[in-house]
């Protein structure tokens, strides 16, 4: 499907063109000014003849009211079972019972289980008007579509359990804590598998792709429940930690149609920031 009308326009970029016409440098111009503190792209091996498609996203996740730091590694446990200490940023252990404010900027879009098997999904900044940052601690799905499906599925269930037990569900509550790790990359993927493809429409029969590459950057830090039983609900007064402290989904949405235009499964720590590398 394609999701651009869905992405705010100064986030994405696409552009597709022949060589002879200048599409290296006017890609490279558009970039520079629309994305300025971008790292300037590349195109070697492009001739006149050549044909280049290019789409580039990049989307800096900015709260009202920004995350405190956490000052403590976050012991994140890869898929694999290994632990790696990473930063991490959100409202802090040592914050309960305080930051009232700060604590109605993200919503609980469900949680379910207990202490041993918490599942829960959150959206970092309920108030934004364009872009939902969904954060959701789950099983792996097979897919990344059955994944983002199951948090529509148990967030659609939400309004029952908030008219039965009270919008409290819904807040993190002042004995509550949570932590997300940061996130800094840029990520560029070359689509091998289609160059030297040629096209069969009329217009350019024979024609091969010399390049085909996409570049996304993003960013995540502190500035940017199926509830079936009253017995699975947290009573006031006990504590929940939303802990992304284990494999995880994130996902970028529009607040309007709810389309996600990003999504990834975190399974490792290999994008997130290093807690040794961080206090250099």
């Amino acid at each position: 499907e394609d999701v651009r009308m869905h992405i705010p326009p100064e986030s994405v970029y696409v552009a597709c063109g022949w060589g002879s016409n200048g599409i290296v440098s006017r890609i490279q111009n558009d970039l520079k000014q629309r994305f300025p503190n971008m790292v300037p792209v590349g195109f070697p091996g492009v001739l006149e003849d050549s044909l280049v498609a290019y789409a580039y996203l990049e989307s800096h996740i900015k709260f009202p009211l920004a995350y405190a730091q956490n000052t403590s590694p976050m012991a994140f446990r890869n898929g694999n079972g290994h632990s790696v200490d990473v930063n991490s940023f959100g409202i802090l252990p040592e914050q309960r019972n305080g930051y009232r404010k700060l604590r109605e900027q993200p919503r609980v879009l469900f949680r379910k289980g207990d202490r041993t098997n918490l599942e829960f999904a959150l959206d970092l900044c309920a108030n934004s008007a364009e872009a939902q940052i969904v954060v959701a601690r789950i099983s792996r799905e097979p897919t990344l579509a059955l994944a983002l499906a199951k948090i529509d599925k148990e967030t659609a269930e939400m309004p029952a359990m908030v008219q039965r037990y009270g919008n409290h569900i819904q807040t993190v509550q002042l004995s509550d804590s949570f932590l997300v790790p940061d996130f800094s990359w840029l990520i560029s993927h070359r689509f091998a598998e289609l160059e030297g493809q040629t096209f069969s429409n009329k217009r350019l029969t024979g024609q091969p792709i010399v390049a085909a590459r996409q570049d996304i950057l993003f960013r995540m830090n502190k500035s940017g429940v199926e509830l079936k039983s009253e017995a699975k609900i947290q009573t006031a007064g006990t504590s929940t930690d939303y802990n992304l402290d284990s494999p995880f989904l994130v996902c970028v949405k529009s607040r309007k149609t709810g389309v996600p235009y990003f999504a990834m499964w975190v399974d490792n720590s290999q994008l997130m920031r290093p807690w040794q590398s961080a206090q250099r």
